[in-house]
C-alpha cells in the first residue's frame, strides 16, 4: 500500500513538473523528436545500402563476349569449358534479340532511342553466375580460354556501393553519438529546471526527513518519460514517412534486390524506443547527480 501511494505521488509530481515547465518541456520534446527522426532515417539508409550490396553480391554475374562468327559447336565447347571452372554457378547463353529486349526493359520509356539503329547493336554473350569470393580466379580462368573476346563484370559498381555504405555507416555512428550527447544535455537541463522550480518543496521534504531517493524519483521519471515520448513520436513520424515514400522508391528502383522493409523499420523503431528509454534514465540520473544539494 505504501509503494502504491508513493507511485501515485510520483505521478502527481511528474504532472506538476511538466505543467510548470510546459513551454520548455514542449520545445525539448520537439527537438528530441526531430533528432531521433533524423537518426532513424540515417540508420535505415545504412541498413538498406548494406542489404542492397549483399543482394547484388548474391546475384553476381559476369558477361563473357566471344569472338564473332563462331559456329554452334565452338559455342557449346566454350560453354562447357566455362561450366567446369570452379566458382561458376550457372552459364546462360543470351542471344542478340534477348540482349536488345533486356536493354529496352531497363531503359523503359527511353527505349525509343534504340529505334534509331538500323540493326541490332547488341552482341550475343554468355551470362555467368559466379561465387563472388572466386571472382578473381574465375575471371583469370575465363580470360585464358580460346575464343573469349572480352569480359565485363560489376566489381567497380560493388566497390562504389560498399564505399557509399561505409560512408553512410560512419554518418549513422556519428549521428547516434550526437543523439546520445544531445539527449544528455537536454534531459539534464530539464531536470535542473525542474529542481530549481521546486526548490522550496524539496527543502521542505528534506527538513521532514524524506530520503533523496523519494525526492529524486519524480524528476527521474520526468526525464525518462520525455525521452521515451520523443522516441515514440519520432518512430510514428518515421513510419508515416516510410509509408509515403515506399511507392516512390519501389517505382524508381524496381531492380533492387528483394528487401524486407517491414522487418527493417520495425527493428530500427524498436531499437530507437528502447535506446530512448535507456538514454532518458541515464541522463536523468546524471543531471540529478550534478545538483549537490540533493
Amino acid at each position: 500500500m505504501k509503494n502504491f501511494k508513493n507511485t501515485l505521488y510520483y505521478i502527481s509530481e511528474v504532472k506538476t513538473i511538466l505543467k510548470i515547465n510546459g513551454l520548455s518541456t514542449l520545445l525539448s520534446l520537439a527537438s528530441l523528436v526531430l533528432i531521433f527522426f533524423v537518426t532513424l532515417l540515417t540508420l535505415t539508409g545504412w541498413w538498406l545500402s548494406h542489404e542492397v550490396i549483399q543482394g547484388i553480391k548474391s546475384e553476381a554475374e559476369v558477361s563473357v563476349y566471344f569472338k564473332k562468327d563462331l559456329n554452334s559447336y565452338a559455342l557449346d565447347a566454350l560453354k562447357e569449358s566455362i561450366e567446369k571452372i570452379e566458382g561458376v554457378n550457372l552459364v546462360t547463353f543470351v542471344t542478340q534479340d534477348e540482349a536488345y529486349e533486356a536493354m529496352a526493359s531497363i531503359l523503359g520509356e527511353e527505349a525509343k532511342v534504340l529505334n534509331h539503329f538500323n540493326e541490332n547493336p547488341f552482341e550475343a554473350y554468355f551470362e555467368i553466375g559466379i561465387t563472388l569470393e572466386h571472382r578473381q580466379s574465375v575471371l583469370e580462368a575465363i580470360n585464358s580460354l580460346q575464343n573469349v573476346a572480352s569480359i565485363r563484370d560489376n566489381r567497380e559498381i560493388l566497390d562504389t556501393l560498399e564505399r557509399i555504405s561505409r560512408f553512410i555507416m560512419i554518418i549513422a555512428l556519428v549521428l547516434s553519438i550526437a543523439v546520445g550527447v544531445t539527449t544528455f544535455i537536454i534531459t539534464s537541463h530539464i531536470i535542473r529546471e525542474g529542481v530549481n522550480a521546486h526548490r522550496d518543496q524539496i527543502n521542505t521534504l528534506q527538513l521532514l526527513g524524506a530520503p533523496n531517493r523519494f525526492i529524486r524519483m519524480p524528476f527521474l521519471m520526468e526525464g525518462t518519460l520525455i525521452s521515451v515520448m520523443s522516441g515514440v513520436f519520432s518512430v510514428m513520424l518515421y513510419f508515416l514517412f516510410i509509408m509515403a515514400m515506399r511507392p516512390m522508391v519501389s517505382g524508381v528502383f524496381p531492380f533492387w534486390p528483394l528487401i524486407n522493409m517491414h522487418a527493417i523499420t520495425q527493428t530500427i523503431g524498436a531499437v530507437v524506443i528502447f535506446s530512448s528509454m535507456i538514454l532518458g534514465g541515464v541522463a536523468s540520473v546524471f543531471g540529478l547527480n550534478q545538483i549537490s544539494e540533493m
